[in-house]
Order: structure tokens, then sequence, then C-alpha cells
């Protein structure tokens, strides 16, 4: 039997017996549910991975979804003597050389859409050859772009050889779950993402025009 346990409205439900908290910040506040539950008692190496699960899918606790109950959490695994500070620097604030000037090169050709206060930033198959930089290392560069002022929408794209891989970031009520949909992927209001197999320009462009309609509609929702 396989158990799927997720807070991913996307999640297709695979699993043998399928435990998905939509409502969840993060699978690791679904999981601790499930260990109380049942009984089972933490260690200090459970209290670790929750705490990882934690602290990235809310963002190092930026994200709309950390709520009360995520830092009464936090102080619990905290409560176990975690060594935050190295963690976090380890998660978040440790690259090597060749991974930042890859990221000054691609923040550099970043592209403003002003008008839907869209920012797209695109890693092509080049830069990750060039740099010699694997995509895992990229995988934080979105929370770099997601702080552009002007933008509301921000995308990174990575051009790799199983099809173009985007990230999406909303800091406002422009869904973006909705644009990862059209495309095939899934994820949530404010983080989503998707594959697609079209050239980099194809997607590019389609991206722009999906973003403005979502913009748009949601514009012209609003009283």
């Amino acid at each position: 039997q396989l158990i799927v346990l997720d807070h991913h409205l996307s999640n297709d439900r695979y699993g043998t017996l399928n435990v998905i908290d939509v409502d969840a910040a993060a699978t690791a506040v679904v999981v601790r549910a499930l260990a109380e539950r049942l009984g089972w008692p933490l260690n200090r190496d459970a209290a670790m991975c929750l705490y990882t699960g934690l602290v990235t899918d809310t963002g190092r606790f930026q994200y709309q979804s950390t709520t009360p109950e995520v830092f009464a959490l936090a102080q619990e695994l905290a409560g176990f003597d975690l060594p935050i500070a190295a963690l976090s620097r380890q998660l978040f604030e440790e690259h090597r050389l060749a991974y930042l000037q890859l990221a000054g090169a691609v923040l550099s050709r970043a592209e403003l859409d002003e008008k839907n206060a869209f920012v797209m930033a695109t890693i092509t198959a080049a830069d990750f050859a060039n740099y010699d930089v694997s995509i895992e290392e990229t995988e934080g560069l979105i929370d770099l772009v997601r702080r552009t002022k002007e933008a509301e929408v921000s995308a990174v794209l990575k051009e790799t050889d199983d099809g173009v891989r985007v990230s999406l970031r909303s800091v406002t009520e422009v869904d973006v779950s909705a644009v990862a949909a059209s495309f095939g992927g899934g994820g949530h209001r404010y983080a989503a993402g998707f594959t697609s197999h079209a050239s980099l320009a194809s997607v590019q462009a389609e991206l722009r025009e999906a973003v403005a309609v979502t913009v748009k509609a949601l514009h012209d929702a609003t009283p």
C-alpha cells in the first residue's frame, strides 16, 4: 500500500490511502498531526525533518499560510535543541560562487511587465552549462525574483533536458495555481509550478499571456 500525505490542492491522489489537507501550511503539519493521532513520540531526528519541511514550505515563515499554529509547531520542534541557525544557513544562504554568478547573470536579464506587475527570469541550458550549476542548486532563485517591488507575480523558467520547468509565486490575490493548471501543473494560490515541453520562447510568450489573462480576470472581478 502507498500512503500519500500532502497539502497541495493539485495532488491527484495517486496513493492507496490519501491524506490531503489543503488548509495545512506544510506537509510537515499533516505529518505531525498524524503522528500525534497515532501516539508516536517525536525524537530529535524526526523534529529536524519536520522543522525542515515546515520552514521551507512556509518560506521561512513569510508566506500567507503562516499561522499561530505554525509558530506553535515550530516552538515544539525547536524544543529538541535543533541547530536552527546552521540549518537555516544550509537551507537558504549557503551557495557556491558559481551559483551566485549564474544568479547575477540571470537577474540582469529579468523582464518586468509593468502593466501586469509580472517579472520573469530565465535560466537557459547554456547558463547551466557555462556556470556548471545543477538545477537543484537553483531552487531558491525564485525567492530572489519574488522580491521585485514592482511585481505581484514572479516566475523563474529553467531550460532543461526534461523540458522548461517553471516556478511561480504571487504576493497578492493573483492565483498562480490557476496559471500553472492551464499548463498542466498545480500548486497553491501563492506558489505553483509546471513543466512544459514546448520551446523556451513559446513558454515565455504563453506564460506572459496567461498571467495577463489571470490578472485581468481578477481586476474585472474586483468591485
